[in-house]
């Protein structure tokens, strides 16, 4: 079957686009909620209708059938909350959004409205486009692979059930005080960053040091929803460092990983995992039921380490690098 794909115009392509992204939104901003569904989606709605379209900088189409009846929707804009590690002048554009309605599927519309989204971001100069997908989309996830979308960023989460033992390592773990000198964590993390941002890219040491603060894991250690782990050898040297936080919503509570790191002469020697054993040790005593971690996928060495404790891939970031 063929499709029209045009710019949303009329107050009934919006209601359109309100509608079949209702599931979506749903499922991914009012999960738990029990609200009525059509609170709701009156609440969806309204927030919908807050963004600006207009705006250059995004774009909402709608696509239609041969006999004119809707059939999908594209959100797709220049990315508004870029990550730390992106150069300004290297803003991708962002597919926020990709629908297509149950009786239009599987009949190549997902691919055509992801390559009406690469036209929109070649016509404004913009050389990379990516976008956010679950685990659990695998259609979705089939589709983007297939069009040369790879990983660059992924959440792996894992499921807390209780206590767990503890590896044998030769190493020591304290909670650092409030005074700690952690100036060779902060080099440690520095150096993390550089790696990230200076792939292809000519920065200065003084351009990596003024973008850092974006970066670094500011916390107050007297902070009970932040919880560090300072790892030394026998002598007193440092080792590693782990850093999480628990958050809150509703009854549902989460940790999340905000950094690892391991001195590299000390990899390979457990000590990566005992520091992780440590925060869902504490992420249990917290009453919480997972432990996540936001990763670039530049670091897999890590990737690998949480894999192999049972740690699973629940959310993509995916990027494609346009001719």
């Amino acid at each position: 079957m063929l499709f029209t794909i045009r710019r949303a115009e009329t107050s009934q392509d919006f209601e359109d686009y309100y509608a079949i992204s209702f599931s979506l939104f749903k499922r991914f901003f009012y999960k738990g909620s029990t609200e009525p569904d059509e609170v709701l989606f009156e609440r969806h709605r309204s927030e919908l209708q807050e963004i600006d379209f207009d705006d250059p900088n995004r774009c909402l189409y709608v696509a239609h059938n041969e006999r004119g009846v809707f059939a999908g929707a594209l959100w797709v804009g220049v990315r508004e909350e870029g990550f730390v590690w992106d150069l300004p002048e290297e803003i991708p554009a962002w597919v926020y959004d990709v629908e297509v309605v149950p009786a239009s599927r599987g009949q190549g519309l997902g691919r055509q409205l992801m390559l009406q989204a690469e036209e929109w971001t070649r016509e404004k100069g913009i050389k990379t486009i990516g976008l956010h997908t679950s685990h659990d989309l695998d259609i979705a996830l089939h589709l983007y692979r297939s069009m040369g979308y790879k990983e660059t960023s992924i959440i792996l989460r894992k499921a807390i059930v209780g206590d767990v033992a503890l590896p044998a390592t030769p190493f020591t773990t304290r909670v650092p005080s409030v005074n700690e000198d952690l100036s060779e964590y902060h080099r440690m993390r520095l150096e993390s960053f550089r790696e990230l941002v200076t792939g292809g890219a000519a920065l200065s040491g003084e351009d990596v040091r003024e973008r850092y603060p974006r970066f670094k894991a500011a916390f107050d250690l007297t902070d009970p929803t932040r919880r560090a782990y300072l790892a030394e050898t026998t002598d007193g040297k440092f080792a590693g460092f782990i850093l999480a936080v628990l958050q809150q919503k509703g009854e549902e509570k989460r940790v999340w990983l905000l950094d690892l790191q391991v001195k590299p002469q000390f990899r390979r020697r457990r000590l990566g995992t005992l520091l992780l054993k440590l925060i869902e040790n504490w992420s249990h005593a917290q009453g919480s039921n997972s432990v996540q971690m936001f990763l670039n996928v530049h670091f897999q060495g890590a990737v690998k380490l949480l894999q192999s404790m049972e740690f699973e891939t629940t959310n993509f970031y995916m990027e494609k690098a346009l001719s």
